[in-house]
C-alpha cells in the first residue's frame, strides 16, 4: 500500500479550519496600500499563520484554494482584483509563489516544531521565497534585470516585510499554546 493510499481523509473539523484560513486569506488579502507596481498586502502574514497553525499539507491546501478562488475572477487578490489574467500582471509570480511560500514556511516550522526562535527564520525564509518567485517571474515577465526587478519587487517591501515577520513570530508564539488547548478538547 502506497504512503498515498495510507493517508486519510480530512476530517470535518480540517476541512473547517483549511476553510476559515481560506477565508482569512480572501478577506484580508485585498486591503493594500500601493507602493510603486507591487503594493503592500497582508497576505504573506495571513500565509505564515496558516502554516504555523495547519501544518504543511492543510496549509498548502489553503492557500492553494485562496489562489483557485481568485483564479475564478473573484476579487480577492491585492487591491481586489482576481481572474486568470492577474497571473499576467506585476503580482502574478507573487500569487504564484504563495504555495511554495507556505510549503518551504510550513515546513521548517514543523522540523523545528518546538523551538519558538525558529519561527522567526521560518517566516524570513518563507518570505525569501516568495521574493525569488516575484522577481523571477518579473525578470522574465518583463525582461528586466535581476537588479531592476530586486528593486521594484523587494527593496521597497523590506521593512515591512521585517513588521509581518515579527508580527507573525509574536502571534504564533502566543496563539500556539492555545491552539494546542483547542485541539487537545476537540
Amino acid at each position: 500500500m502506497s504512503n498515498f493510499e495510507k493517508q486519510k481523509a480530512f476530517s470535518v473539523k480540517d476541512l473547517t479550519i483549511i476553510a476559515l484560513f481560506t477565508a482569512i486569506l480572501c478577506v484580508v488579502s485585498p486591503f493594500t496600500i500601493p507602493v510603486g507596481l507591487v503594493p503592500i498586502s497582508v497576505s504573506s502574514l495571513a500565509i505564515f499563520l496558516a502554516c504555523a497553525v495547519l501544518g504543511t499539507v492543510k496549509s498548502t491546501v489553503a492557500v492553494s484554494v485562496y489562489i483557485l478562488i481568485g483564479l475564478t475572477g473573484l476579487p480577492v487578490y491585492s487591491s481586489f482584483t482576481g481572474g486568470f489574467g492577474v497571473l499576467f500582471g506585476v503580482t502574478g509570480g507573487f500569487i504564484i509563489g504563495y504555495i511554495p511560500c507556505a510549503l518551504v514556511t510550513s515546513v521548517i516550522l514543523k522540523a523545528f516544531e518546538n523551538k519558538k526562535s525558529l519561527y522567526f527564520i521560518a517566516f524570513t525564509v518563507g518570505t525569501i521565497v516568495l521574493y525569488l518567485c516575484g522577481v523571477g517571474y518579473y525578470t522574465l515577465a518583463y525582461q528586466v534585470t535581476f537588479s531592476v526587478a530586486i528593486l521594484t519587487c523587494v527593496v521597497p517591501f523590506i521593512v515591512v516585510d521585517i513588521i509581518k515577520i515579527i508580527l507573525a513570530t509574536t502571534l504564533t508564539i502566543i496563539l500556539k499554546p492555545k491552539l494546542k488547548q483547542f485541539k487537545n478538547h476537540g
